[in-house]
């Protein structure tokens, strides 16, 4: 295949994938003020915003896959070790690329901080909950000691006067 048409194809998988990263971006956005919202309904479109976030990931591994078969051949084609080798630009459409590999990588660093924001909110939701849970299991151990019934056992010995 011709250095051209590899270029052409590894810019098409990285423009897919620009998009779909800025999908993901949103929905990670989108996964913040659902942690934020402690009712049902945040919890539902936690669990919503989660799934649309793992189906979009499996296209991106796949994307990734038809990248690197591409970008290995592109680096035997030309002779290079990787795009940051090249100062000029070797095959047309090659700076576009390198730009909008750039990009790609300035929209997951963004996601992977949001992530990790994400991660330490669900975490403080988490310990909440387990204080409200500890709370609620003593509330419910006196309620029952209060609400037990004492038998009354009758005496076995009585004292007689004598």
């Amino acid at each position: 295949m011709r250095p051209e048409k590899i270029v052409i194809e590894l810019q098409n998988i990285c423009n897919h994938k620009l998009n779909i990263m800025k999908q993901i971006l949103s929905l990670t956005i989108a996964q913040k003020e659902a942690l934020t919202n402690k009712e049902d309904q945040g919890i539902n479109l936690l669990n919503q915003i989660i799934e649309e976030k793992q189906s979009l990931i499996d296209i991106v591994n796949q994307l990734d896959h038809d990248f690197i078969t591409n970008y290995e051949a592109i680096k035997k084609l030309l002779k290079i070790d990787s795009f940051e080798e090249c100062t000029e630009e070797p095959v047309k459409g090659f700076k576009q690329l390198k730009d909008t590999v750039n990009e790609i990588v300035n929209v997951t660093k963004d996601i992977s901080q949001l992530d990790k924001e994400n991660m330490e909110m669900a975490n403080s939701n988490m310990n909440e909950l387990k204080a409200q849970l500890k709370n609620i299991k003593t509330g419910k151990k006196v309620i029952n000691s209060y609400n037990r019934k004492y038998v009354e056992t009758p005496s076995i010995l009585i004292d007689k006067k004598r």
